[in-house]
């Protein structure tokens, strides 16, 4: 972990080479804190630049930088000899200003984007502007897993303060520390991927949340949950928890996190999630939803399991409060017995996935939308399964094989029965005419079928005669 301390001297720098194009000769300097590396690309123009503000705040000596050549910069001499003079230059300025470093220093040598202390200073003047929005819930406080890790390392330390520089607003020296204690909302953004030109690899920095005493809502973003130390801390408070991108395989290695006996039966565990009404678990590796989460966090409202690789669905009707489900861009193929599993869901989104038949849907009785998009639904006859739905009044089938078919939306709407007027069809509402012509459909079929009714009323009054 990069942690510039300037009492330590723990850092250097080392122009190590160069890049020359047609018109141009970048300097490569290597930043080294501790055993933290990352490559810093300027031309001369740039150490000029921070030269002239550093000469003009009386930080160095006039006459450091190496004069500018106009005929023959680009030369191969020329260049490693300028190189080897800027190499002296930028390591005398570091010297000089290690102890008390200028910002336009530890800009020139992103020490904003690699290092925890730098890192923190900036967050530090973000808590400081935004700090009513951040405590009153109306702007998300966000930061990367080294910014937690850090903070609480010098909170633990009792050195917090001395990371925070005074800015130009006053910014108090632990402003951040007071805002995480206090914020409603946190979102933590990693990544799998090192930081760009270092060896600083975000995913491998392990964390706690114990600073944030207040948190109702925590996202976390490309962050390995394995990394995080516990929630159990969150768990009589927590109301909204989204984990995307963090190597999930099982819901229980996010709602036991930091409990020893993740592998218990879930008829053995005991509610632990209090006030947790959505949990999200999108882009990850789980491969069944099963009865953890019902046992686990009982007032869950919603459960969003999308782009994962699920494969089967639990027993969830143990969740009476649940209304939305999101199983998209999964690998589910065969749902028997949904009602069974589902309880009282009123919207579920299944785009993206193999399911062929709407004859698990029928009995679900309580549905308000149904995504049912870019599935392998071929047939139109499988819509009248879900004629019998009393609430239904959203279904998608857009990308199945099915609306390929001939006058597909009338039929489909015509097998919906008397709830196709009251049902939106892929994201359309119907017409008149097209419901009057469902209408018609509709009577026809009864003929065909020898029912009793050769003279039907329509949804507003009309009446249709069949001859």
């Amino acid at each position: 972990m990069a942690f510039h301390e300037p009492d330590q001297g723990n850092l250097c720098v080392e122009i190590t080479s160069s890049t020359t194009t047609t018109s141009t000769t970048f300097y490569h300097v290597q930043v080294t804190v501790d055993a933290c590396q990352w490559l810093v690309e300027h031309r001369y123009s740039a150490f000029a630049d921070l030269n002239s503000q550093l000469v003009s705040d009386k930080l160095i000596p006039l006459d450091l930088l190496p004069g500018k050549k106009i005929i023959g910069n680009r030369e191969p001499a020329f260049v490693d000899r300028r190189r080897q003079d800027l190499n002296t230059y930028i390591k005398r300025v570091v010297a000089l200003l290690q102890l008390n470093m200028p910002d336009v220093l530890a800009k020139f040598l992103e020490l904003e984007t690699y290092d925890i202390g730098w890192m923190l200073r900036r967050q530090a003047f973000f808590c400081f502007v935004h700090e009513g929005a951040y405590v009153g819930g109306q702007r998300q406080l966000q930061m990367t897993p080294m910014e937690v890790q850090g903070l609480t390392r010098l909170v633990r330390e009792g050195r917090a303060d001395s990371f925070f520089h005074e800015s130009k607003l006053s910014t108090a020296p632990s402003q951040v520390v007071d805002v995480a204690s206090q914020t409603p909302s946190l979102r933590v953004a990693g990544s799998w991927q090192p930081l760009a030109r270092s060896n600083v690899r975000p995913h491998t920095y392990a964390f706690s949340l114990e600073l944030f005493r207040s948190l109702r809502k925590l996202s976390l973003h490309d962050v390995p949950v394995s990394s995080l130390a516990s929630l159990a801390a969150l768990r009589d408070r927590l109301v909204e928890l989204s984990v995307s991108g963090g190597a999930v395989r099982d819901v229980r290695d996010v709602l036991l996190c930091g409990e020893l006996h993740r592998d218990a039966p879930a008829a053995d565990a005991r509610p632990l999630w209090t006030c947790l009404r959505h949990l999200a678990l999108r882009d990850n590796h789980i491969r069944s939803v099963d009865e953890t989460a019902a046992a686990l966090a009982p007032q869950l409202t919603s459960l969003d399991v999308s782009t994962n690789a699920v494969e089967h669905i639990g027993y969830l009707a143990e969740l009476p409060a649940l209304r939305q489900l999101n199983l998209s861009n999964n690998c589910l193929t065969d749902v028997p017995d949904l009602h069974t599993r589902l309880g009282n869901v009123a919207r579920l989104r299944l785009s993206q996935n193999r399911i062929g038949s709407l004859a698990p849907f029928a009995r679900l009785f309580s549905l308000v939308q149904l995504d049912l998009s870019f599935n392998q639904v071929q047939e139109v006859e499988e819509v009248g399964r879900l004629r019998g739905l009393p609430c239904l009044e959203d279904l998608s089938l857009v990308g199945n094989p099915v609306t390929t078919a001939i006058d597909y939306r009338a039929r489909a709407l015509e097998r919906l029965g008397p709830r196709a007027p009251h049902v939106t069809l892929d994201n359309e509402q119907s017409s008149q005419a097209q419901l009057d012509r469902v209408l018609v459909m509709q009577a026809l079929r009864t003929a065909r079928e020898g029912g009793p009714e050769f003279l039907r009323r329509g949804w507003h009054g009309r009446v249709v005669t069949i001859v």
